[in-house]
């Protein structure tokens, strides 16, 4: 029949590619190495490894404390970010020190914004959820402020 690896040489060939495949990914996934720290890590606390999608840790158990102190550490780092772009000389401006640090610092705080914000829409704690819903607000007003200034984006 088609599709049964039965009964053909070609049936019985990808059907051992496949299991070959499978053996592979098997061993890959059992020798990588697991990061350390979750989430937290990024922000430079000390937390037990947590489960990992391709090398994000995860950990949905922030206070709502430490949701807020995230959001603020976020800030922080995008406003030191706008503040040294700023400080860079037009005569002296490239891609790599103005536009490609705001690139990299996107790329690098998005996924930490999403970890801060995501359990509003999810967490059955409303404090985490409202704490959520506050963080989000302030990402939101701090995008605003930032997107506004003239020194960084002439």
């Amino acid at each position: 029949s088609v599709g049964s690896s039965s009964g053909s040489p070609k049936g019985a060939a990808v059907a051992a590619a496949a299991a070959n495949s499978k053996a592979k990914a098997t061993e890959a996934a059992k020798a990588k190495p697991k990061a350390e720290g979750g989430m937290r890590g990024w922000f430079g606390s000390k937390a037990t490894p947590k489960p990992s999608i391709d090398g994000i840790l995860l950990d949905w158990k922030l206070s709502p404390g430490e949701i807020l102190a995230l959001c603020d550490e976020v800030i922080a780092e995008m406003e030191s970010v706008d503040d040294t772009v700023a400080a860079v000389p037009l005569s002296s401006a490239t891609y790599a020190n103005t536009f490609g640090r705001i690139v990299s610092m996107d790329r690098e705080l998005d996924p930490k914004q999403s970890y801060i914000t995501f359990p509003k829409n999810v967490s059955t704690d409303k404090a985490t959820r409202d704490a959520c819903v506050e963080a989000s607000n302030k990402l939101s007003a701090f995008g605003v402020k930032s997107n506004m200034r003239k020194d960084v984006y002439q």
